[in-house]
């Protein structure tokens, strides 16, 4: 039982903080900038496409198209997608784009109090400045062999995932 409740949990944890840091409208505004939605009348909106991406696979990150539009529809009951057009969505660069955006939105704001202690004068005689870090995830097994894992006991199948930020100019450099 306790097992279950963790990722219930740290999904809630993550929820909350995004929900602090991404206002809805913004998300929705970045959709739109994103061509990720582009018609009004559109059955998903960006801040649901983000939660359905990020929180809610937590507890289970092989859920297949059709469980991530049960999932969807308590969130947006409007938004009534068939897995196949979930997948269309997916499988665009606008929505690699958006999640871009929104990715480079939460680490923008995880690093203002960064921004806010680097006086203009302590950063003046760099044309650049990066901060790196990466962080390694397991992905499901099933991935292995597209994803594969570092050995020993590690997992059968992981992700690293590098980035870098450019300081002065408070962007995204590479991801």
């Amino acid at each position: 039982m306790t097992i279950n409740k963790k990722p219930k949990q740290f999904a809630g944890k993550i929820q909350e903080k995004l929900a602090s840091m991404c206002d809805p409208r913004r998300l929705e505004a970045l959709a739109r900038q994103s061509h990720f939605i582009q018609r009004a009348s559109s059955k998903i909106t960006g801040p649901d496409f983000v939660a359905l991406m990020t929180t809610e696979m937590l507890d289970d990150p092989a859920v297949s198209f059709g469980g991530l539009c049960d999932i969807l529809r308590p969130r947006n009951p409007q938004a009534i997608l068939t897995p196949q057009a979930l997948h269309q969505r997916l499988n665009t660069p606008q929505a690699v784009a958006y999640l871009q955006e929104v990715f480079q939105l939460a680490l923008r704001a995880q690093l203002e109090p960064l921004y806010a202690h680097c006086t203009a004068g302590l950063l003046a005689p760099f044309g650049r400045v990066f901060l790196e870090d990466s962080t390694q995830c397991r992905l499901h097994e099933k991935l292995a062999d597209a994803f594969k894992g570092s050995g020993g006991s590690a997992s059968s199948s992981t992700v690293k995932i590098d980035v870098i930020d450019e300081l002065l100019h408070h962007r995204l450099h590479e991801v």
